[in-house]
């Protein structure tokens, strides 16, 4: 059984999620693994995961990593 760090917030946790799924939807959407509607749904719990208050200088530039790559994933979306 894995041991969570004390501190570590389950918000904190979806972050980190969503910024390692934006490379995975970009390369799937590159090379057509991800459908277009699998890519949408997969943007909009990385966006609900950006709902943070940072608390820290680490965790602010995780959070603007992840709406800039959403930002950027909607375009190719749409």
């Amino acid at each position: 059984m894995t041991k969570m760090k004390l501190g570590v917030s389950p918000e904190l946790c979806r972050l980190k999620a969503a910024a390692a799924l934006i490379p995975i939807i970009e390369s799937g959407i590159a090379d057509s693994k991800i459908s277009h509607e699998r890519a949408a749904l997969m943007l909009t719990f990385c966006k609900w995961a950006t709902n943070i208050e940072p608390i820290d200088s680490n965790q602010a530039d995780l959070l603007k990593r992840v709406e800039q790559g959403v930002d950027r994933m909607r375009m190719l979306v749409r």
